[in-house]
């Protein structure tokens, strides 16, 4: 015993896709990908990170502290060049 499923589907509403050749969709997805965006606002900062349940005040300062942090790998750096040149 088999079921047809034909007479369920109404072909009237079923809408033509259109072509879209692959090197169509492989320029395009190229194109977006390489979109230039213009940096977020601080409003729009503040948005995503409501959004994303970020806090923003630890985020500002983790973002602050990762700041200080690369000061400071850059200080440590040089200190042993100093220390070459004192000997």
């Amino acid at each position: 015993m088999t079921t047809s499923k034909k007479d369920d589907v109404d072909l009237s509403k079923i809408k033509p896709q259109p072509y879209e050749s692959f090197e169509e969709a492989e320029r395009r997805r190229e194109e977006e990908a390489t979109e230039v965006h213009e940096p977020l606002t601080e409003r729009q900062k503040e948005i995503v990170r409501e959004q994303s349940s970020i806090n923003p005040i630890t985020q500002t300062v983790s973002d602050a502290m990762k700041e200080v942090n690369k000061v400071l790998e850059i200080d440590r750096k040089f200190e042993g060049f100093i220390e070459e040149d004192k000997k």
